[in-house]
């Protein structure tokens, strides 16, 4: 090595950092790969770009879910218009249970204090409900999914069995 770098003018050599990890963007790529080759693969994730009136727009959902959820978890479900369609909130927790499919505010449910009755599970029966009343009005073809092109929100992570009512009743988020 000391017999190769003796060959080499002293203006060649130049000491400069490299990355330690791949690059996540193309952009990095190319500022990277200036002074080290580089391979790039892309991520499962690409950094996004959220209008600042998304943002605002899912704020204000979230701070509506923690309102309906007191201390404990709140869940709220938004149709495609933002309008509030159901909401409940935890019944585990100091704040009382409640379920509302027309009102925003929320309302003490019949079924209060079921170890199976999470917020989400909830806010998915009152949906069905509201559909199944309707669903006299519409025909064989015309039936949907339960929450499609609506939104859920809530404060806390869905547990196993909300999570799977909520992948198989299609909603926005």
């Amino acid at each position: 090595v000391q017999t190769f770098l003796g060959t080499l003018p002293s203006s060649s050599i130049e000491v400069v950092e490299v990355p330690r990890y791949s690059p996540l963007t193309r952009k990095q790529l190319s500022d990277w790969s200036w002074y080290w080759p580089l391979n790039y693969r892309k991520p499962s994730f690409e950094p996004m770009d959220i209008p600042v009136s998304l943002e605002e727009e899912q704020t204000r959902r979230l701070r509506r879910a923690f309102e309906v959820g007191g201390s404990g978890c709140g869940c709220v479900v938004f149709d495609a218009n933002g309008k509030e369609v159901a909401n409940s909130a935890s019944s585990s927790y100091s704040s009382p249970a409640t379920t509302s499919s027309s009102s925003p505010k929320p309302q003490n449910p019949e079924n209060s204090g079921h170890p199976l009755k999470h917020p989400v599970m909830r806010v998915l029966d009152t949906i069905a409900a509201s559909i199944s009343r309707e669903s006299h009005k519409r025909s064989r073809q015309e039936e949907q999914y339960l929450c499609q092109d609506h939104e859920v929100v809530t404060t806390h992570e869905p547990c196993t069995m909300c999570a799977m009512a909520l992948v198989h009743s299609p909603e926005g988020l």
